[in-house]
């Protein structure tokens, strides 16, 4: 598919997130939840809800006349199932029985799909034919879709479901790389964290100009090194990305060389006003953060025109101009902590110092808000 038609599978997706997340506390019922979420899902995958001889309800598929399996819907293929959906109140491991029977007695089945309309589980048999696997392939939330929270892997993924793009046949390979992908991805994150003994230790041994022996102490002496190497190549190509090294942090950086006796909280002088390392730091988490929630070309562009004014008593982000295109605007209370505003969206939320995730969502939203006013 190509990069226009995954943008707009994806603002989709988002806007069946956002429905399903207005429609929830009116579906009480597993009946309620089916028609209210799940059934328009799988109509955006491209289905006829309508139709069923393709999409049919409570489908069959019984081990003998005294053991009945039934699936809530069944996707039809050449009058064969090869998708089950099985619709819950909750989605966790309990629930999975049920679907893993059907899919064992229905060999036709390919795909497993365990909905409670918000939470999506995908399974398939890459361990051993037509046993449904013990975890999912693939897991996703319209929770987090609805807040932006969604990349282009994950939306590539669920057009490989769609009527006009799911091949049964492949399904398991799609599977096993998702997995692998997962599992990598899983590993790396674990060891960003909390690097493992073998993992310091490969980095160590495949280093340039390092030929010590790996010990006990060695390892024990470079964790932290690695872990801040680790952390400090994520954030290079971060930086690189959204081309954060603009002159202004330039000669920022070039100020605080000058000063021969730095105050004890490292700040920087422009006439009368202070200009914080930590108030730089937010101004790097906003343009790091909006790097990671951002998923069009164009608005990654549009970042290298997000830039920092700072005042007496507030600190201002902005895209473009700073009246029509702020973003927030920080205020350090007496008890160190700070509150963001975000006048475009009449929000305000207060968070520790260092401690910044939760102004995600606003911010990705007042950005996508000023990007398009000021287009």
């Amino acid at each position: 598919m190509t990069e226009d038609e995954i943008k707009i599978f994806r603002d989709k997706l988002v806007r069946h997130a956002e429905m399903c997340l207005r429609r929830k506390p009116s579906c009480a019922s597993e009946e309620a939840c089916k028609q209210g979420m799940i059934l328009p899902f799988i109509s955006l995958l491209g289905y006829d809800v309508f139709d069923v001889n393709e999409v049919n309800p409570e489908h069959s598929a019984d081990f003998s006349d005294k053991y009945k399996n039934r699936v809530d819907y069944a996707i039809l293929r050449n009058g064969e199932a090869v998708m089950a959906i099985e619709c819950k109140q909750t989605v966790d491991k309990a629930d999975r029985g049920q679907l893993r029977s059907y899919f064992n007695a229905c060999k036709s089945v390919k795909l497993g799909v365990l909905t409670d309309g918000i939470i999506y589980e995908f399974f398939a048999d890459c361990d051993s034919p037509n046993m449904m696997d013990e975890e999912p392939f693939l897991r996703f939330n319209f929770d987090e879709f609805a807040k932006g929270r969604i990349d282009n892997e994950q939306v590539k993924a669920i057009l490989t479901f769609a009527k006009n793009e799911f091949d049964p046949d492949n399904v398991g390979a799609e599977a096993k790389k998702k997995l692998i992908f997962s599992s990598i991805i899983n590993f790396l994150e674990k060891n960003l964290e909390n690097p493992s003994d073998d993992f310091i230790g490969y980095l160590l041994k495949n280093s340039e100009g390092i030929s010590q022996k790996i010990t006990r102490r060695v390892l024990d002496e470079n964790t932290e090194i690695v872990k801040s190497a680790f952390k400090g190549f994520i954030d290079k190509r971060i930086l690189d990305r959204v081309g954060l090294t603009d002159k202004r942090l330039v000669k920022i950086e070039e100020k605080k060389e000058d000063v021969a006796e730095p105050s004890p909280v490292h700040s920087i002088q422009q006439s009368d006003i202070v200009t914080t390392e930590e108030e730089i730091c937010i101004y790097n988490y906003a343009k790091q953060r909006l790097a990671f929630l951002i998923d069009t070309d164009e608005l990654y562009q549009g970042l290298n025109k997000v830039e920092w004014r700072d005042y007496k008593t507030t600190f201002v982000v902005f895209y473009k101009k700073e009246r029509s295109g702020k973003l927030f605007a920080v205020v350090e209370n007496s008890d160190g902590t700070k509150t963001f505003s975000f006048p475009s969206i009449n929000k305000e939320i207060q968070c520790r110092e260092g401690e910044y995730k939760d102004i995600d969502e606003f911010l990705l939203e007042c950005y996508k808000k000023a990007f398009a006013d000021l287009k």
